[in-house]
Formats: C-alpha cells, sequence, structure tokens
C-alpha cells in the first residue's frame, strides 16, 4: 500500500466525524479503517480514476460494434 498523506487521512475523519458509529470504535478500529477506506475508495480524497473516460487498460481494447 502506498503511503498515505496526512491531508488524506484529516479529509476522511472529517468525513466520519458526523457519523455516530465512528465515535463508538476503539482508536485501532478507526485507524483501520480510515487506511482501508483511503486504499479502497481513493475518490474520497480525489485521487483515482472515476471511470467516466475509462481506464487506460479499457481504451487500449477495441471498440465493440453491433
Amino acid at each position: 500500500m502506498s503511503l498515505m498523506r496526512k491531508e488524506d487521512m484529516k479529509t476522511i475523519v472529517s468525513i466520519l466525524l458526523n457519523s455516530p458509529l465512528y465515535l463508538t470504535l476503539s482508536v485501532r478500529e478507526r485507524y483501520g479503517l480510515v487506511l482501508r477506506l483511503l486504499h479502497d475508495y481513493p475518490l474520497l480524497v480525489g485521487k483515482g480514476d472515476t471511470n467516466l473516460r475509462g481506464s487506460a487498460e479499457q481504451r487500449d481494447r477495441p471498440s465493440i460494434t453491433n
């Protein structure tokens, strides 16, 4: 997993603080949740492919026509 930036973690935590569930978790569980969200959902912090134009892998494939 790539190194997480402090700003990215702050962004995720600021979102999660609005959740009553987040504050019921232990500190270790909160940290694990933040890391998992950053890894699995990079769009939460403005990174990653939205797939609106397709990923590079998809653009390399020939078009399918009917």
